[in-house]
């Protein structure tokens, strides 16, 4: 089975991948380590298969759309996240198309490229391409922590007290941008992170 995780593919049998961030005590040395276990952020793979007719006969009322709706209206392309622990990525706009990727991680931030009816065809963060239906995404503004591990901050700039260390893939959403920082919010564990460490609603 093939995991793809903030960017690296790993060939193995399914586990998990986990993001942490390492708090910063007093005195400088790293006192606790706080992993997100609840919501591995990876994607597995999924078998590649045909969506039999049985599906055709879900209820119309199961596929309304949810807040993202809104998102029909937006000039492409525009930033969106996964609403749901657990979306697939179609190689169509359609449920009859075979998912090539399943998402396990809500929160995790999309761009919207194409939007055709309900169907919203997304990139994430690696460059990976597909359809995704609306209903499982969501105008939340997240962003993911890409490149090496930076810093998290108690205020904007390099002067402010370091609260974190935060690894790439990490995944927070994102309150406000400017000057070159933006204020995240990680699991309720909050500060400010350098905007170039991060992929997502930042712009």
């Amino acid at each position: 089975m093939s995991c793809r995780y903030a960017g690296v593919v790993w060939r193995s049998r399914a586990y998990g991948v986990t993001g942490w961030l390492n708090r910063i005590a007093a005195d400088g040395k790293q006192a606790i380590r706080l992993e997100n276990e609840a919501g591995t952020p990876h994607m597995v793979q999924s078998k590649i298969m045909r969506i039999s007719a049985m599906l055709a006969a879900i209820p119309a009322a199961l596929l309304l759309a949810t807040p993202a709706q809104a998102n029909s209206v937006k000039p492409v392309p525009y930033w969106a996240s996964i609403s749901e622990p657990e979306a697939r990525m179609r190689v169509g706009p359609n449920l009859d198309y075979p998912s090539n990727w399943i998402y396990r991680r809500r929160d995790l931030p999309v761009k919207v490229v194409k939007v055709l009816g309900n169907w919203r065809k997304i990139e994430d963060s690696s460059g990976v391409q597909g359809w995704m239906h609306v209903r499982l995404l969501s105008d939340t503004a997240t962003a993911i922590v890409t490149g090496s591990i930076t810093e998290m901050r108690e205020r904007a700039g390099d002067d402010g007290k370091l609260l974190y260390r935060v690894q790439p893939g990490v995944v927070g959403r994102v309150k406000d941008c400017g000057s070159g920082w933006c204020a995240l919010d990680v699991g309720g564990r909050k500060g400010f992170v350098r905007t170039a460490s991060l992929w997502g609603a930042v712009e």
